[in-house]
């Protein structure tokens, strides 16, 4: 099986490719910045209640707790979407499909949809947090084709590929961004427009003669 080498991630994007990320990037940071604002007066709230004289100690942990796993929620996000993060890495192709879901569900043109996710796919070996983009970009076009539909997002195994698509995808042609990435991933974009494919860990193994 012919599998390309992964490309080098900070290789430039085209224009075209760098402003469709970065639509989405304007999106989830204005979805930060809602979940920061409910996260402070939550916070406020619970310094209120702290204050009266009936109290709980302990429902009032668990509360901060709560913020606080929040918190960290919220910190992920934005790691997801900052600059570089890693190298080529194997990893399991659903936990990525799992921390693309908690984007796009503080992505502001995103986070009211309904997006289901199928991973039965094998593990991989490339850029993960290039691969979490590539998901959120992929429900984006969906999303973008059809703002009514639920969306699902399948990872699939074909013969030594993981296929990775989203329902509706195609109705708005290729995506620039999936195009390019998905050469930098490894791999290469699907016909139809759809999505993308990589090399399975095991078949870059294989390659590899191991």
């Amino acid at each position: 099986m012919n599998t390309p080498p992964v490309s080098d991630p900070i290789a430039p994007l085209s224009a075209e490719a760098l402003r469709e990320w970065n639509g989405h990037v304007d999106n989830v940071l204005r979805g930060v910045a809602h979940a920061l604002n409910n996260r402070a007066a939550s916070m406020s709230a619970l310094m209120s209640l702290c204050m009266e004289p009936d109290y709980s100690r302990e429902a009032t942990r668990a509360q901060v707790s709560t913020e606080v796993d929040r918190l960290h929620e919220i910190v992920n996000v934005i790691r997801a979407v900052g600059g570089p993060n890693g190298g080529v890495e194997a990893f399991d192709p659903g936990d990525a499909a799992q921390a693309a879901s908690a984007v796009i569900a503080l992505h502001a043109s995103l986070r009211d949809r309904t997006v289901t996710i199928n991973a039965v796919a094998p593990p991989v070996r490339t850029h993960r947090w290039i691969f979490v983009r590539a998901l959120i970009v992929l429900v984006g076009r969906a999303a973008a084709a059809d703002r009514r539909a639920p969306i699902s997002l399948d990872l699939t195994e074909h013969d030594g590929w993981i296929h990775v698509a989203a329902t509706g995808a195609s109705a708005g042609g290729p995506s620039p961004y999936i195009h390019e990435i998905a050469v930098v991933l490894g791999g290469e974009p699907l016909a139809e427009g759809s999505g993308f494919r990589i090399p399975s860990l095991a078949a870059l193994r294989q390659r590899e003669g191991r």
